[in-house]
């Protein structure tokens, strides 16, 4: 694991750390009180060596959360 991500890790607002292919090279679930506090947290974020960008999105609903599904087992041959 990197610094950065280290460091990510130590932030109380940060839920999920993902790796992911394209344009980015992580994406984090954040959970702020409100713009305030996501404002703060972006600030923290972008002070950590090593961090060059950000991008944010806001979700404004959600549908749709759950936790791991199980594993699917492979069908019998």
């Amino acid at each position: 694991m990197t610094a950065p991500t280290e460091a990510l890790r130590d932030l109380a607002d940060v839920e999920e750390i993902h790796t992911v292919a394209g344009d980015a090279c992580l994406i984090l679930k954040l959970r702020c009180s409100g713009p305030a506090g996501l404002e703060r947290l972006l600030l923290r974020i972008q002070c950590i060596d090593g961090v060059r960008s950000t991008h944010s999105y806001v979700v404004l609903g959600t549908y749709l959360e759950r936790g791991p599904m199980p594993e699917l087992s492979e069908p019998a041959t």
